[in-house]
């Protein structure tokens, strides 16, 4: 990736990520979610007990006992990290939205935050289940 990309896309992509994690983190803790990053990551810590199971499962997240972690990566749009904040200061509207998909395609399975976001006309809410298979995330 260095070669392809060279140092200055690299750098900027990473400074970026510290940018919009920190900005995650600010978002969250001004709306009452316990949220943390250091100073040069692209983690963002949030306190287990302000997610839902079905909101971890919905959007990924990674738990381990008392924390959850979302890493800001540079192929995930700013839309995206803005949606994830106001899905989970708003977790009642996101169970609504993601409970139809989930019954559908199984507890077991998840559902992807870009994917899902990427769906403005939601077809897993009256469409076939296959049509969530044959969207692809895009990285715009």
């Amino acid at each position: 990736m260095l070669s392809e990309l060279g140092r200055s896309r690299i750098k900027a992509d990473a400074i970026r990520c510290m940018e919009y994690a920190r900005d995650m983190t600010e978002a969250l803790n001004a709306n009452g979610i316990e949220a943390f990053t250091n100073p040069m990551s692209i983690t963002v810590v949030i306190n287990r007990r302000c997610v839902t199971d079905d909101f971890a499962r919905a959007w990924q997240l990674a738990c381990s006992d008392s924390i959850c972690h979302v890493v800001v990566m540079p192929h995930i749009p700013k839309a995206t990290l803005d949606s994830f904040c106001d899905a989970i200061i708003n977790d009642n509207s996101t169970k609504s939205v993601y409970e139809p998909a989930m019954k559908r395609l199984g507890a077991s399975q998840a559902l992807s935050p870009a994917c899902v976001m990427n769906l403005p006309e939601r077809p897993w809410l009256g469409g076939s289940p296959g049509e969530i298979g044959r969207h692809e995330d895009s990285a715009s």
